[in-house]
């Protein structure tokens, strides 16, 4: 009989002992509930690497800018090219210079030139609307920038100023006493550096 219960007794415990492993080894297959809660807010951390608004990169790309077609000085004529001139905010006329002559005496040798030769222009206006021409308007400059204005009484027909209607024209001779190379001007405004288009000679 002793036997027996002793039997029972042994049996009770190991199955105690039994349960206590199960339990033991429960407990260690489901963490905690910090644990669990810590897993859960992980994402959190890999939200705040997205970049804010203001970091985001643009991609959008702004419409180019209009370059001004305007030129940024006098032009660099040539001979027999066609120049346009404005006045008062107007394309009013065009302006057309011939090739130079160059010669080094008039009047049959009796006038010599001062300042190495006479250089006579042959120029052509056209008016596109009503225009005021006015021969001071062109001058040489010389090499080492001194300028020289229009000798008046040479060559003839000689250009000198006036007004024209749209359509008419004004053709003459423009006469210096300059160097024999140098740069014909024309200034909108002469002596106030409004340098329209010049050319080398």
């Amino acid at each position: 009989m002793a036997t027996i219960v002793l039997s029972t007794v042994a049996v009770v415990a190991a199955a105690g002992a039994l349960a206590g492993l199960v339990v033991l080894f429960s407990s260690h297959d489901k963490p905690p509930a910090w644990e669990a809660a810590g897993s859960v807010a992980a994402p959190t951390s890999v939200a705040a690497e997205t970049p804010s608004p203001s970091e985001v990169v643009q991609t959008h790309t702004p419409p180019a800018v209009e370059q001004s077609t305007q030129p940024s000085g006098p032009r660099k004529a040539r001979f027999g090219d066609v120049v346009t001139i404005s006045q008062y905010g107007l394309d009013a006329a065009t302006l057309r210079v011939e090739r130079p002559v160059i010669a080094t005496s008039f009047d049959d040798g009796l006038l010599l030139p001062e300042h190495g030769a006479f250089v006579f222009f042959r120029v052509t206006y056209v008016a596109k609307a009503s225009f005021d021409y006015d021969v001071i308007n062109l001058y040489v400059r010389g090499a080492d920038g001194s300028q020289y204005t229009v000798a008046l009484g040479m060559r003839e027909p000689g250009l000198d100023s006036g007004t024209l209607n749209p359509g008419q024209r004004a053709v003459g001779w423009v006469s210096f006493d300059a160097p024999r190379h140098g740069t014909l001007i024309y200034a909108q405004d002469y002596g106030e550096g409004h340098i329209v288009a010049e050319w080398s000679f």
